[in-house]
């Protein structure tokens, strides 16, 4: 999706919640997503994820089609074959999106993972080659053990914004 069509939604998004009379952070309440989302995506700064395209509309009572177009669409008026080519090309777009952000997310749970195992690969290496380096790295012991409590959080799939 272009910039232009990125604020066109945005300010159409705007439109919805403010006639709903909802503040940002009660929508994102309602979607179980946080009110800085809901932000960017009425400045243009970015799109939701597709799995709310169902309910987002559904809150703000339009349709999944008239929020893709950004705009209201007359209920007897036929879409021109041009218009529902761009729906779905915007709609095909929002899914390769979240696909490119849930593979980020995952480089970064590894990229952490493995940050982690060399971490505490250090300190057992360290413990090995001197106990005195060993007593004097008590804060490296302490760190790494503090990071290596979170590896099964983020291996088990928190997202990061």
């Amino acid at each position: 999706m272009e910039k232009n069509d990125n604020n066109e939604f945005g300010k159409f998004l705007l439109q919805l919640r403010k006639d709903k009379r909802l503040t940002q952070r009660e929508l994102a309440q309602k979607l179980y997503i946080s009110d800085k989302a809901v932000s960017k995506w009425e400045r243009g700064l970015s799109m939701p994820d597709i799995a709310l395209l169902m309910p987002l509309p559904q809150i703000l009572g339009v349709t999944a089609t008239e929020l893709l177009s950004g705009k209201k669409i007359e209920e007897n008026r036929e879409l021109s074959v041009r218009e529902v080519e761009s729906l779905m090309n915007r709609t095909i777009h929002l899914s390769e999106e979240e696909k490119e952000q849930q593979s980020k997310n995952r480089q970064n749970r590894i990229m952490i993972f493995f940050s982690c195992v060399f971490i505490v690969g250090l300190e057992l290496a360290i413990s090995r080659i001197s106990p005195t380096l060993w007593e004097k790295g008590e804060l490296i012991f302490t760190l790494g053990s503090v990071l290596s409590m979170f590896i099964p959080i983020y291996v088990a799939g928190k997202k990061y914004a």
